[in-house]
């Protein structure tokens, strides 16, 4: 394995579990109906962003969809160290460019729609925009012994 990739996926492992924590909290306390949330500090405000329309993805709060993401990417990193299987790492690039995607949108909605922002939602997003930004640096600016081989 390219040492590259290993940086990459070792990028990808560690924000996977900052994300799973992140998107775990969100996920239990949307169980309780927000009962205990509260980012009403420093001009956040959790509660405006995690009961709006937007809130939701097909009915489901996209705090359980960012939990299938993170785990997605976890686990696909741990079959990609098992196998070193080509396909399965570009699987994770893409899944990494589909979750900045999605990020950006909702990095827009809260700033230009709902005019307000989730703390824990923004933990998220930056988590993501941090893999991304790390497979970038890492595929087009790190030199490699490995010219031949791709990340």
């Amino acid at each position: 394995m390219a040492p590259k990739q290993k940086i990459f996926l070792g990028i990808l492992v560690l924000g996977s579990l900052i994300g799973l924590l992140d998107t775990s909290y969100l996920a239990i306390l949307q169980l309780k109906n927000n009962q205990y949330l509260s980012c009403d500090f420093w001009g956040f405000s959790c509660d405006k962003v995690l009961n709006s329309v937007y809130s939701k993805f097909l009915g489901i709060p996209l705090s359980f969809w960012g939990l299938g993401y993170y785990l997605t990417l976890f686990f696909g990193a741990a079959a990609y160290l098992s196998r070193q299987n080509k396909l399965i790492l570009r699987l994770i690039e893409l899944w990494v460019w589909l979750g900045a995607g999605v990020s950006l949108i909702l990095v827009y909605l809260q700033a230009a729609v709902l005019k307000a922002f989730c703390l824990y939602c923004l933990i998220s997003e930056l988590v993501i925009f941090t893999m991304m930004i790390s497979y970038l640096i890492i595929k087009f600016l790190i030199k490699s012994d490995y010219t031949n081989q791709r990340i």
